[in-house]
């Protein structure tokens, strides 16, 4: 299983996640130009040399993760640090991420090295650090959704909770450092795995998540909201939401897991250039509206079930999430409600704009 991405988009740019993959890739074409098993050599850690002089040979800790053996070595790195790195950058804010990363590559050296004390063999890479940040996903955002490629006969795109997917990444690196494979420093992987793991709950959060303290989703969410059938007619759902004068309706199945969201925006028509041409025209659902637009619209309504608009990929919070992350989501972008599920995916309850009044108010 290879990611593709995440559907948890970070609401900030991703600067040192950026930062990282350039400055790892300059390093690689500084290894290209000097001979990459010689740069190894002079700068990877090894730890024979590092136990028998510590602090003599402690650069090596930090200079061997911006060192790779070969271009796929360094493409999967940086991949999986790009897919999953944003969103920990994210919620920790910048300069605590940097400290966060150099250290986990610091931990994952000094694991792989305490399972091979008397290796001569340089180990280098990103994927120690990499692996910290794995780790620090996997506890912060469990319920995230990766969709990656599984090749079988020909390749299939599905979608796994972050949860199940990095659990299982790390089962196959503990797996494999069990039956001692070689060529890959699979201690190293899980080491910083365990680092990001233990470490990201209690490590300082930035931004409005990080100062709005311990209060959780399920302190302030509306409990049991109104919901809405996929097979149910827009006309339905359109009618619903005035007369309750809802922003949206969570789309949920007869189980109640939450299948998407409905918001009165899919419900409007919007103007488009006609192609070809600087002239306006409206469209919904993408089909350009003609004639009458009220008339035709209504018809659109009674005939098109909610599935086929809803929308699918805003994120999911948990009731433990704390409450800030998830306001800094409402506050920073176009998203107006957010889904809160229990563990099984199922609709307990919904986050507004609105709850945000609520928490000013209470605090005043």
């Amino acid at each position: 299983m290879f990611p593709l991405y995440d559907i948890n988009h970070a609401r900030r740019p991703a600067f040192v996640v950026k930062g990282l993959v350039l400055l790892n890739a300059l390093a690689f074409l500084w290894q290209l130009s000097v001979g990459v098993e010689g740069s190894a050599q002079a700068y990877g850690f090894i730890p024979a040399l590092f136990f028998q002089d510590p602090v003599g040979q402690a650069y090596r800790l930090l200079t061997s993760m911006f060192l790779h053996g070969g271009f796929l070595h360094i493409l999967s790195n940086m991949w999986f640090l790009w897919v999953f790195g944003d969103n920990v950058e994210d919620r920790m804010g910048s300069g605590r991420f940097l400290l966060f990363y150099l250290l986990g590559g610091l931990a994952a050296a000094l694991a792989q090295g305490l399972f091979s004390p008397y290796s001569t063999v340089p180990m280098i890479g990103a994927s120690g650090a990499v692996s910290a940040v794995l780790g620090a996903y996997y506890v912060l955002f469990p319920r995230a959704y990766v969709v990656s490629v599984v090749f079988f006969l020909f390749p299939l795109f599905v979608t796994f909770p972050a949860g199940f997917y990095l659990g299982y990444w790390a089962f196959l690196q503990l797996l494999q450092g069990l039956l001692g494979l070689p060529g890959v420093a699979w201690w190293a992987h899980l080491g910083g795995f365990l680092y990001g793991v233990l470490l990201a709950p209690a490590w300082p959060a930035g931004g409005v998540a990080g100062r709005l303290g311990p209060m959780k989703v399920a302190e302030l969410m509306t409990k049991n909201p109104d919901t809405i059938s996929p097979e149910a007619t827009l006309e339905e759902a359109a009618r619903r939401i005035l007369e309750k004068r809802y922003g949206s309706l969570p789309v949920v199945d007869q189980e109640g897991h939450l299948l998407g969201i409905l918001q009165v925006e899919e419900l409007l028509p919007h103007p488009e250039n006609i192609p070809f041409s600087d002239v306006e025209a409206l469209q919904l659902f993408g089909e350009w509206v003609d004639g009458d637009f009220l008339a035709e619209i209504y018809r659109r309504y009674q005939k098109t079930p909610v599935k086929a608009v809803m929308r699918t990929d805003i994120p999911r919070l948990h009731p433990e999430d704390p409450v800030g992350r998830a306001l800094e989501l409402l506050l920073t972008s176009e998203v107006r409600h957010l889904p809160v599920v229990d563990q099984d995916g199922r609709l307990v309850g919904i986050l507004t704009r609105s709850d945000f009044l609520k928490l000013i108010l209470r605090r005043t």
